[in-house]
């Protein structure tokens, strides 16, 4: 890590508008000074002015986790249902059809005089 480098002379981060915690105090980070981290406000820690704890912070609320698994789940039955019920409903339609002669006699009727592209010739 940067922190246990012994070779380290010149470490001067200034004005980068870096932010969070100065890095420990250890090895050659211990020798530098505040003028290093001079022009990053949002920088706190030693050898700074600003603390890193905050005096009254608000408790973090924690967003929702959203189990993906559990909604994978639900989409794969819905659509497992959805098209079981598709199939029935279409091979229902087609045995009443192929059982009822009256029935699809009208249907082939209907289909030929209303629908001009699939009249059939004969």
């Amino acid at each position: 890590m940067v922190i246990e480098l012994n070779f380290l002379t010149v470490f001067i981060v200034a004005h980068n508008n870096l932010s969070g915690k100065t890095p420990e105090r250890k090895f050659q980070f211990a020798t530098f000074e505040q003028s290093n981290y001079e022009g990053n406000p949002l920088l706190c820690g030693l050898p700074l002015e600003r603390s890193c704890t905050p005096t009254s912070a608000p408790p973090a609320i924690k967003p929702p986790v959203l189990d993906n698994r559990e909604n994978n789940s639900w989409e794969a039955i819905f659509l497992w249902s959805f098209g079981g019920s598709f199939g029935v409903a279409l091979l229902g339609i087609v045995a009443f059809l192929y059982l009822n002669s009256y029935y699809r006699e009208m249907l082939f009727y209907f289909i030929g005089e209303h629908v001009p592209f699939l009249q059939f010739k004969g």
